[in-house]
């Protein structure tokens, strides 16, 4: 069964992709929602208040982080299951390559601990 998208403005893949890898890579602690209406509301203008604050409760609600239920509820609404997937996979890269960055690290250091 596909999935049809929500009427909502025409946005590439590749553009929902970037949009939320830069909010995956730049968003960190407290304030995410706040980060997130910036982006999805205020600067793109994907959403209105309403439908953001829709996709905000419905992240909370889920289990996972936020930011990532978000961006899967964001995509969807405005690509299908393909914008869901592109989004998800824009916002949680950077914590698949911090965490490889951050094992290959701690490798070395126990290859070669200090003296």
């Amino acid at each position: 069964m596909k999935v049809a998208p929500a009427q909502g403005p025409k946005v590439g893949l590749a553009k929902l992709f970037r949009v939320f890898l830069y909010i995956g890579a730049t968003s960190f602690g407290g304030g995410v929602i706040a980060y997130l209406r910036e982006h999805l509301v205020s600067r793109q203008k994907w959403l209105d208040e309403d439908q953001f604050l829709a996709a905000a409760e419905i992240g909370q609600t889920v289990p996972g982080l936020i930011s990532t239920n978000a961006a899967v509820i964001v995509g969807g609404h405005l690509r299908g299951a393909a914008g869901a997937i592109a989004a998800a996979v824009g916002s949680g890269i950077d914590l698949v390559l911090d965490g490889r960055v951050a094992s290959s690290q701690e490798a070395c250091r126990r290859r070669d601990p200090p003296i």
